[in-house]
C-alpha cells in the first residue's frame, strides 16, 4: 500500500493533562484497528516530532466544552484547518459540543465519540464509558472512525468513482435510543459498499434544515427512517431532526417522484418490540400511520433490525437492477408489471383481466397456490379478483402479501387493488387502508381497467 506510514496527532486539551484515560484508550485502539488495516502507525505529540515525508499525517482535535473555550486549541485548529496535506477529522467528545463545533467548522469532518444510553437517552459520563454495558458501544465508536480515515486515505491514492445513486441512500437520524442501531446500519451498508448520506450535520434554522436536507437526499435511491421509544416533542417551532427529515422526505416524493419515471423509495421502520411510553408519542405514531405528509412514498415496516437490514439491501439491490436494465416503473419508463391474485375458482375470470392488461402493454403475472415472492419483486403493483369470495379470502391473501413484505397496511411504493363485480364496500378494518377499489358493476371490460390502472398504478 501507497502511503502506508500513518501519523496520528491527537489534540486533546484537559482540565487534568495527567487523566486522560479516555484518549489514551481511543488512540491504543485506534492505533491497533489501522495496523489491522496495513498500515504502519505512530502517535505524534506534537508537530515538533519527527516523521517522514512519505507518510500521511491525521489530525485529531478533541471537541469538548472545556477545549472550545480554549483559545491555544482554536488557533492551532484553523491555522491546521489551512494545511491542506494534512488529513483531519474532529473527534466529538461531548454531546453539547457537537453542535457549535459544527457551526465553527462546517468543513471539518466530525466524527460523534459521545455515549448516550439507549434506555433514558442522557450521556454516559466519562468515568461510566468502561463499564461492561457501555464499553462495546464505545470500542464499536472507534471501529467506525478506524474505516472512515481508512476510506479518506485511500480517496487520497485512488480514483473517487462517480457518483452512482442505485448505491446511495439516506438515512436520517434518529430518536435517541435507536442511535446504536442506526450506527450499526450504517457502518454494515458502508462495508458493503453503499454511499450513506447525510454527510454533514443537519443544523441551522427550520428552512437550512429543510434544504441541507432537501440537497442530500436528491442523490439517493431510498430513504430509511426509524423510529423508536423515546419521543422529542417540538418546541418553540423546532421541529426534531428526525421528524423534520421524514416530512421533507415525503414531500420530496410527492413533488419530484409520485407519478413520474424517477425511482424513489423511502421506508418507515418501527420496533416490533416497540412500547408506546406517552400521549405525545402516540399521537406521532398514528400520524406517520394517517397523514400523507408523513408516509408519501413509503413502506412502514415493523420488523426486527436484521430483518431491516435485509429490506434495506433488497430495495437497493432492486433499484440498482432496474438502473442497470434501463427499465423503470413510471410512465416514461418499460414496461409495467401488475400481479393477480386469484382463488381457483376465479382461474378464467383472471385470465380475461390478464388478456386486457396485455393489451395495453402490462405485462401480467397470476397467482397459483401462493403468493408467488419472486414475481412480487418484479410488479409495480398487486391486483386482487375478488368474486363470489368471502371477506376472509380476501383478508387472508392480503395479510400473506403483508407478511411476505414485512409491510404495515400503509405502505405506498408498492400499489394494491380490489377488483369486484358486486360493487360491496371493502372492509372497514385498517388492513385495507391504501387499497383501491375498482367496482365492476357487474362486468369487467378494458375502460374500467385502463382508467383504474391510470390513476391508481
Amino acid at each position: 500500500m501507497e502511503d502506508s506510514n500513518l501519523y496520528l496527532l491527537p489534540d486533546y486539551p484537559s482540565i487534568n493533562p495527567g487523566e486522560n484515560l479516555w484518549i489514551d484508550y481511543l488512540i491504543k485502539y485506534l492505533s491497533f484497528g489501522l495496523s489491522q488495516k496495513g498500515f504502519n502507525v505512530k502517535v505524534l505529540k506534537d508537530f515538533n516530532d519527527p516523521f517522514e515525508e512519505n507518510g500521511t499525517v491525521v489530525y485529531l482535535p478533541v471537541f469538548s466544552l472545556y477545549s472550545l473555550s480554549s483559545n491555544d486549541f482554536k488557533e492551532r485548529l484553523e491555522k491546521i484547518i489551512a494545511t491542506p496535506s494534512i488529513l483531519k477529522c474532529g473527534l466529538v467528545k461531548e454531546e453539547k459540543a457537537l453542535n457549535p463545533a459544527a457551526k465553527s467548522y462546517p468543513n471539518l469532518k466530525l466524527s460523534k465519540l459521545f455515549l448516550l444510553d439507549p434506555d433514558t437517552g442522557n450521556e454516559i459520563q466519562e468515568k461510566d464509558i468502561f463499564k461492561r454495558e457501555f464499553l462495546n458501544f464505545f470500542l464499536f465508536k472507534i471501529y467506525d472512525l478506524c474505516a472512515e480515515l481508512e476510506r479518506e486515505c485511500n480517496s487520497k491514492i485512488v480514483d473517487v468513482a462517480s457518483h452512482d445513486k442505485s448505491k446511495s441512500l439516506y438515512l436520517a437520524e434518529v430518536t435517541r435510543d435507536l442511535i446504536p442501531v442506526r450506527e450499526e446500519i450504517r457502518r454494515e451498508l458502508l462495508q458493503l459498499g453503499y454511499k450513506v448520506y447525510p454527510n454533514i450535520p443537519i443544523l441551522g434554522s427550520g428552512k437550512d434544515k429543510e434544504k441541507i436536507i432537501n440537497e442530500q437526499i436528491k442523490n439517493c435511491a431510498l430513504s430509511v427512517h426509524l423510529l423508536g421509544k423515546i419521543f422529542e416533542e417540538t418546541s418553540e417551532g423546532n421541529i426534531p431532526n428526525y421528524s423534520l427529515e421524514n416530512q421533507v422526505a415525503a414531500q420530496y416524493y410527492i413533488d419530484k417522484v409520485e407519478g413520474k419515471s424517477q425511482d424513489f423509495k423511502r421506508i418507515i421502520w418501527i420496533p416490533d418490540n416497540l412500547v408506546i411510553q406517552n400521549e405525545n408519542q402516540k399521537k406521532f405514531i398514528s400520524q406517520v400511520h394517517k397523514e400523507k405528509r408523513h408516509y408519501a412514498g413509503a413502506d412502514i415496516i415493523k420488523s426486527t433490525v436484521e430483518e431491516l437490514k435485509d429490506i434495506i439491501i433488497e430495495k437497493l439491490t432492486s433499484n440498482n437492477s432496474v438502473s442497470s436494465s434501463g427499465q423503470t416503473s413510471g410512465s416514461g419508463g418499460g414496461q409495467k408489471a401488475v400481479y393477480i391474485v386469484n382463488s381457483e375458482k376465479n382461474k378464467e375470470g383472471a385470465e380475461s383481466v390478464k388478456f386486457m392488461l396485455e393489451e395495453f402493454g402490462y405485462e401480467v403475472f397470476l397467482n397459483k397456490i401462493t403468493i408467488d415472492k419472486e414475481k412480487i419483486e418484479r410488479s409495480d403493483s398487486i391486483l386482487f379478483y375478488y368474486h363470489n369470495e368471502k371477506s376472509s379470502w380476501l383478508r387472508s391473501k392480503m395479510c400473506e402479501l403483508y407478511k411476505l413484505k414485512s409491510w404495515e397496511y400503509t405502505s405506498t411504493s408498492f400499489r394494491r387493488g380490489v377488483i369486484n363485480f358486486e360493487n360491496e364496500e371493502l372492509p372497514g378494518d385498517e388492513i385495507f387502508k391504501n387499497v383501491y377499489h375498482v367496482k365492476a358493476d357487474g362486468q369487467i371490460d378494458k375502460e374500467v381497467l385502463i382508467s383504474f390502472f391510470n390513476t391508481a398504478f
